[in-house]
């Protein structure tokens, strides 16, 4: 079952959440809720969405990093089309399911949550993921407004299915690639 569960932010001040978390939240304490040079440590592991609704789901990305955790579910070739195309995940439901704690976020409230979901990946068929996400507001330099998220796993992904179309030889080079996680069912079935 999909739930995403509100966390008190005093949690996140008692060091209880992850590191990339915690890291997160220190970093926009300290900058004042502004985008500075300081953010570059961990710029890798974020994303970054416009500050506004998109029809009941969350907002279009305008920045996904190499390292974020949606990369690391969905792929890099879909990182790279999602922002070229500024769209959100592709999965309508978790999207639903995301969207309150960004609408918190553009009203200027910082939003924590765990998150458990499944969710249908290109790369690599159905997956489970559960998962801290921490959406605080930014302004950059020049007053525009941005949601930052910054999501870590609390588990490793887990693999339910194959997708029908993934080839043997990408598809292992993308799972060892996207995370270090091991498929190793998908490995047994294509010996």
């Amino acid at each position: 079952m999909n739930f995403c569960e509100r966390q008190n932010t005093a949690l996140l001040d008692r060091g209880l959440s992850c590191d990339d978390i915690s890291d997160f939240w220190r970093y926009w304490r300290q900058a004042g809720g502004q985008i500075t040079a300081d953010i570059q440590p961990i710029i890798s592991k974020l994303t970054f969405c416009a500050a506004d609704l998109d029809g009941g789901a969350s907002p279009p990305f305008v920045f996904i990093g190499d390292n974020a955790y949606v990369t690391r579910c969905y792929g890099a070739a879909w990182s790279r089309d999602a922002l070229a195309k500024r769209r959100a995940t592709p999965d309508d439901n978790l999207e639903r399911l995301a969207a309150e704690g960004y609408a918190e976020a553009i009203a200027g409230e910082a939003r924590y949550d765990v998150v458990s979901a499944r969710t249908i990946s290109d790369m690599f068929g159905e997956i489970d993921i559960a998962y801290e996400r921490l959406i605080l507001p930014l302004t950059t330099a020049t007053g525009h407004r941005l949601l930052g998220c910054m999501t870590a796993p609390i588990r490793p992904i887990r693999q339910l299915s194959v997708p029908d179309s993934a080839d043997p030889r990408t598809y292992s080079k993308a799972a060892s690639h996207h995370g270090g996680y091991a498929w190793a069912a998908f490995a047994t079935k294509c010996q």
